[in-house]
C-alpha cells in the first residue's frame, strides 16, 4: 500500500498549479482523500496521460539518480536508505513539471543533480523538511521549493548565455 500511497501523492501534488499551495491546506488525509476522489472522477485519455507523465518521471528520476532515486544520502559513500516519501513527492512533481528540455539537462548534468542534492540533505531545515513532521504544510512549501530550486539552478547553468 506505501507504494499506492506515494502514486497517490504524486498525483495530488501534480494536480496542483502549485504543489506549495498545499499550505494553505489543513489536513493531509483530507487532501489526499479528495485527490483520490478526483482521480477517481478522471476519464481513461487523463488516466492515460498520467500515467505516461508518472512513468516519464520514474524513467528520468532512475536516469537521474540511480538506486539512489528518493533515498536520503549524505555522502556518496553511505549505505543505501529506504525510499523517502517527502524526497519522493517533491523530486518527483518537480521533474514532472519540466519540459522535455529541461529534463535531459538534468540527465545530462547528473552529476551536479547529484552532488547538489547531497548539500541539500545537509542542510538542517530542508533535512528535517524530508524527516519529521512531513505533512506539516511549512515543511512542504519548503522542500518542494528547494528541490525546484536546484533543479532551475543546474538548469540555468547549462542554458547558453548571449
Amino acid at each position: 500500500m506505501a507504494d499506492r500511497e506515494m502514486v497517490l501523492r504524486f498525483i495530488a501534488f501534480s494536480s496542483m498549479p502549485s504543489p506549495e499551495m498545499y499550505s494553505r491546506r489543513d489536513d493531509f488525509g483530507d487532501f489526499l482523500m479528495e485527490a483520490m476522489q478526483n482521480i477517481n472522477a478522471l476519464t481513461e485519455p487523463a488516466i492515460e496521460a498520467a500515467r505516461a507523465t508518472f512513468n516519464t518521471t520514474m524513467d528520468t528520476a532512475y536516469i537521474i539518480f540511480e538506486d539512489d532515486a528518493f533515498r536520503k544520502r549524505y555522502s556518496p559513500d553511505d549505505y543505501r536508505n529506504p525510499i523517502n516519501r517527502a524526497l519522493f513527492e517533491s523530486i518527483a512533481v518537480n521533474l514532472a513539471k519540466l519540459d522535455p528540455n529541461q529534463r535531459t539537462c538534468l540527465i545530462k548534468k547528473r552529476e551536479a543533480v547529484k552532488t547538489r542534492f547531497l548539500q541539500l540533505m545537509r542542510d538542517p531545515e530542508f533535512e528535517s523538511a524530508v524527516s519529521v513532521a512531513t505533512s506539516d504544510p511549512k515543511k512542504i512549501r519548503y522542500r518542494f521549493l528547494q528541490v525546484r530550486d536546484v533543479f532551475a539552478e543546474i538548469i540555468d547553468d547549462s542554458t547558453p548565455k548571449d
